[in-house]
């Protein structure tokens, strides 16, 4: 759950906007049902849920920096729009270097889940939930 908790604690959760709301509130509803979905064993919609949270929370922390948001799906951009208005750039940077074959990974579950047949299997060492 490493990515969910560290997207989630950027910065003090507040409650700006009811689009920042939604957002949060969607995006917590995506992780909680990743969870469940990969509990159940069924890897390839759990990683698709992971990514949607991923992509709403990121989504979530820039609005309620600038109150809107990038009208993209990439995680990869989102992560660079977040570090032009963020006074924790050092430490997001650090986190995406670290991270970044893992972001790549739950970027194309969404890519794969709207293109084609995809298969996920659990992985012993750092999986999408996990990481998350």
């Amino acid at each position: 759950m490493h990515v969910a908790i560290y997207l989630i604690n950027i910065d003090p959760l507040s409650k700006k906007s009811m689009k920042g709301d939604f957002l949060r509130e969607r995006a917590l509803k995506f992780l909680e049902n990743g969870k469940y979905l990969f509990s159940k064993g069924i890897y390839d919609l759990s990683a698709f849920n992971i990514e949607q949270f991923c992509q709403l929370i990121l989504k979530y922390k820039i609005s309620e920096l600038v109150g809107d948001y990038p009208k993209t799906h990439s995680m990869k951009k989102l992560f660079d729009a977040l570090l032009k208005i963020t006074d924790k750039r050092r430490e997001i940077e650090g986190f995406v270097k670290e991270n970044i074959s893992v972001i790549g990974n739950i970027e194309n579950a969404y890519v794969s889940s709207k293109v084609s047949s995809i298969h996920v299997q659990k992985r012993g060492d750092r999986g999408y939930v996990e990481v998350c």
